[in-house]
């Protein structure tokens, strides 16, 4: 049985079959073998001419809790690209090629997630284009205060990305360094809006970089067209294949303190070799360039000066990365003078038990021992830790650096979700887990297998299906503290949505065309969309069907 599905951006051929050569079983019209694998065919192509791409190499992964397999193909002379044996599913389609920028299928710009593709059992997907787009270039030279041209140099593409709530400039796009001449050239750049930084590096591959000659003095990174306050900083806006020169930087000396003390083990013993220390700014453990400034040790005694700071709020951080991590961490504000006399104890890396325990029982096929359980640092520079769990639903996440987690599990049933996380008597699930003083007691974290879902349908203001948008899920206001009940979602192919393991509770829907990743959290952007959202209610086992029109990307200031 052959039937042709006309689908938005793709001409798509499907064939449903049964028997191996793809032939419906005799009798059985129209019927599926479950376990018939499915196959996914298409071509790429310049997304400016429209010319066939080859050598292009392209890559399907898996979505979704569980299977993360992926598969990978290279495009043929005619830009022709083949999956067969496929595993029915969803996936990500995208594709890379030198001088171009990765594309996804769907997308509708760069980074925005594409289009969830939907390969059911049997299903021959024929048609789809990957639109590859040419990277773009930005070149220029950069020198010190006398003209001098600067080696070594960092150059970053950044842009505004939102970091647990907070929109601040970070590294994308690409990075370069200067050479002998102070030249630079970054390529491989999505079209888009950028901001580009220069930064000076402590070291080159082969020498020192000269610094200003004054200790006292320091050359910060600056925000083309040479600011040093990044709010201050123009946009480099690039279209597909553009080269943009001229992007310069003059380096400038100013005037600056330092931070000195002295790194100790809490327990009084020698300091392990390779401890560090170093410093960044408040609140921003993804600062680029010279913002993040670090010191070598003394081992003997402990005692370190990091010089060249800037005025402001920091935080000093102590580690080793031997089996055994330590940890340290300090509070320091910078102002007109240097700071002396800080101390930093280094203690071993914090272990957090505890236990799983479901509400019923799981399915027959399930292996409790594929469950991980994840603690998210909220402003923790290391990022937290993860553990396996054992057969008997005990779990150990060790290495953990003093701070406030979030706790996540992966690997359940695809209808569970987390119901409760106590530390003893404490409530972890909702306020986090507090290891700022040590372990906690051990977690007991409760798992329901009665999580709700929801599907639907999500269409333009012409009513029809619109794929490639994203589908915001986002818990009542008085639970928004916990990131785990937020759930984004890509609409497939056909414009359809779901998810699955809610958690019970009210919840309010919004469709866009087009949304920042991260977006979301940030309360100031949900406000004046309040009036569009969707009201669902979810309870354990329920099963809720809600369609959507989709905001367009002009209506939410994308």
């Amino acid at each position: 049985m052959r039937f042709n599905r006309a689908l938005p951006g793709a001409a798509l051929t499907v064939w449903l079959a049964a028997g191996p050569a793809g032939i419906c079983q005799q009798g059985q019209p129209g019927t599926v073998v479950p376990d018939e694998p499915a196959a996914v065919m298409g071509t790429a192509v310049d997304s400016v001419t429209g010319v066939p791409l080859p050598k292009a190499r392209v890559s399907m992964s898996r979505t979704g809790r569980g299977d993360r397999r992926t598969y990978s193909a290279t495009t043929g002379a005619s830009g022709q690209f083949t999956f067969r044996d496929v595993e029915p599913g969803n996936y990500h389609l995208s594709a890379q090629k030198n001088r171009y920028a990765t594309a996804v299928y769907g997308e509708k710009r760069p980074g925005d997630g594409g289009t969830t593709l939907s390969a059911g059992a049997g299903e021959a997907l024929d048609g789809l284009l990957l639109k590859l787009s040419p990277a773009a270039v930005v070149t220029g030279r950069v020198i010190d205060e006398d003209g001098e041209p600067v080696a070594y140099a960092q150059v970053m593409a950044l842009k505004y990305r939102y970091r647990q709530g907070r929109r601040e400039l970070a590294p994308s796009g690409g990075s370069a360094s200067t050479n002998d001449l102070g030249e630079y050239r970054m390529f491989g750049i999505p079209a888009g809006e950028y901001y580009i930084a220069a930064a000076t590096q402590r070291f080159g591959p082969r020498r020192r970089m000269a610094a200003p000659a004054e200790t006292d003095r320091t050359r910060p990174t600056l925000y083309y067209p040479g600011m040093i306050d990044p709010s201050q900083a123009a946009p480099v806006r690039l279209q597909p294949g553009q080269e943009q020169p001229g992007v310069d930087f003059r380096l400038m000396s100013v005037a600056a303190g330092s931070v000195s003390g002295m790194v100790a083990m809490a327990d009084g013993t020698v300091l392990p070799r390779g401890a560090s220390v170093f410093l960044l700014p408040k609140n921003r453990p993804y600062a680029v360039g010279g913002a993040r400034r670090g010191a070598s040790l003394n081992r003997e005694t402990g005692e370190f000066e990091i010089a060249g700071v800037l005025p402001g709020s920091y935080d000093l951080f102590a580690f080793s990365r031997g089996r055994d991590r330590l940890f340290g961490r300090q509070s320091v504000e910078v102002g007109e003078d240097s700071v002396d006399g800080i101390v930093v104890p280094l203690r071993p890396g914090l272990t957090q038990s505890g236990l799983i325990e479901f509400e019923g029982e799981p399915p027959p096929d399930f292996d409790i021992g594929g469950v991980r359980v994840r603690m998210t640092g909220a402003n923790v520079l290391w990022g937290g830790g993860s553990s396996q769990t054992g057969e008997d639903g005990t779990f150990a996440v060790d290495t953990l650096a003093p701070g406030m987690y979030r706790i996540t599990l992966s690997g359940l049933p695809a209808s569970a979700y987390l119901k409760a996380a106590t530390a003893g008597d404490r409530d972890v699930l909702s306020g986090g887990l507090d290891l700022n003083y040590g372990a906690a007691a051990d977690l007991k974290l409760t798992v329901s297998l009665k999580g709700g879902s929801i599907s639907g349908l999500l269409t333009d203001e012409d009513g029809n299906p619109s794929q490639a948008s994203t589908v915001l899920l986002i818990p009542e206001e008085s639970k928004r503290q916990r990131q785990d009940l937020f759930r984004r979602l890509a609409a497939d192919q056909y414009g359809r949505f779901s998810a699955e393991g809610l958690a019970p509770g009210k919840y309010e829907l919004f469709a866009f065309e087009y949304i920042e990743p991260g977006a979301h959290y940030d309360p100031a952007f949900l406000e004046p969309l309040e009036n569009a959202a969707e009201k669902v209610t979810i309870e354990e086992g329920s099963r809720e069907a809600v369609d959507l029109e989709v905001i367009p990307a002009a209506a939410e200031g994308a």
